[in-house]
């Protein structure tokens, strides 16, 4: 059982079909909620319903009573705050579990949600298949979940309702004045809401101000970044070894041969098939002009701000021009093998910002230091 309870707000805008359908994944996930506002949900022996708590003018229940309940009823030492409609992952249930082990310092963890229209939503479908194929995340700043301790951060304003995009600045602001680090783990918990819940919510957080670090779906002893080198048969030892001389480093190379690299669908396929053995949580793909070892560092920097899905390194024809979130790269469906392999990063790039991917520009007077400061936001 997850060590986090689930915590929800029922108020005068929840869909009931939304609802229902949210709290049989949380059900199949064998999650404690709570919930507070009135509900015609079954009993459910993991769930909680208060029905008369303090609302706000709006007739929304209260974020202070839902802290408050929480923090006297439930079984597990950290909240989950979601909205009403929200669809969890087996990948977020097991990646948020890992930061609510026992001896975990109190943090604040957030994450943006992936969309999907209602006809892709049910539940007793594979909607975890639509969220790959089709899914759209949110624009950097919307924060759609947040992961606290529980017994803290009661003394919220009356007025401050159980919507996390609403509640977001004032918990991240109160998690800021006790000195915790406030984490971005949109990458390693996805989390799956309606695309028409979209519309009435903005953006409650600036992309450079909402979080210290991010949380990757990282594994202890797998590498931080795999290298995807393509490149001819006689070459890939003495590149590989150049690439990696020691195995202290935090990043491997997946190496396939590519015998005529001026032909794009034969890298792209010697790509993909690298991808497919890949164990860290950002790809770059490249061939045998291989980067300067000291960018790798900077490169890794960069994946640790916050919305930062991609990064852009010089004019996106050059082949290795673009470094990726490994799980991006699969849902995308990897690099096309149709044409040139300009064609191909041009494509996975407007692809990766089409559903959602936030880009870093990591411009060549960057690449060729390992400073890193010289990098930019697109």
């Amino acid at each position: 059982m997850a060590p986090f309870t689930v915590c929800t707000a029922v108020g005068a805008s929840t869909s009931s079909n939304a609802l229902h359908r949210a709290t049989l994944n949380w059900d199949v996930l064998q999650l404690e909620q709570i919930l507070v506002g009135e509900t015609d949900l079954p009993p459910h022996p993991k769930r909680l319903v208060r029905a008369e708590v303090a609302s706000t003018s709006r007739d929304e229940p209260a974020l202070a009573e839902l802290l408050r309940l929480a923090a006297e009823t439930a079984s597990h030492d950290w909240l989950l705050l979601v909205p009403s409609d929200a669809l969890l992952t087996p990948a977020l249930v097991d990646n948020l579990s890992q930061l609510c082990r026992p001896g975990s310092p109190r943090r604040l963890v957030i994450g943006r949600a992936w969309r999907l229209p209602e006809s892709e939503l049910h539940v007793d479908d594979a909607w975890e298949l639509h969220l790959d194929r089709s899914g759209k995340l949110d624009p950097a700043g919307a924060i759609a979940w947040l992961l606290l301790p529980r017994g803290t951060l009661l003394a919220a304003p009356a007025e401050l309702s159980c919507c996390p995009a609403a509640a977001a600045s004032w918990l991240i602001n109160s998690a800021q004045q006790l000195g915790w680090p406030v984490l971005d783990a949109s990458a390693a918990a996805p989390l799956v809401r309606p695309i028409a819940a979209a519309a009435a919510e903005q953006p409650s957080w600036a992309r450079s101000r909402h979080a210290s670090g991010v949380v990757l779906p990282h594994r202890p002893g797998a590498p931080l970044l795999s290298l995807l080198l393509a490149a001819p048969q006689a070459q890939l030892d003495q590149l590989r070894a150049a690439l990696c001389p020691c195995p202290s480093l935090p990043w491997e190379v997946v190496a396939r041969p590519v015998e005529t690299p001026e032909l794009g669908g034969e890298l792209a396929a010697a790509w993909n098939s690298a991808l497919d053995q890949c164990d860290a949580a950002i790809a770059w793909p490249i061939s045998h002009n291989l980067p300067p070892l000291a960018l790798l560092p900077v490169l890794l920097r960069c994946f640790e701000q916050p919305a930062v899905e991609l990064v852009q390194l010089g004019p996106l024809p050059t082949p290795g021009a673009l470094v990726i979130q490994t799980a991006w790269l699969r849902r995308l469906g990897g690099l096309a093998e149709q044409g040139s392999a300009a064609e191909a990063f041009n494509a996975l790039e407007q692809n990766a910002r089409r559903r959602g991917a936030c880009c870093l520009n990591l411009p060549l007077p960057a690449c060729a230091s390992t400073a890193g400061g010289a990098a930019t936001a697109a």
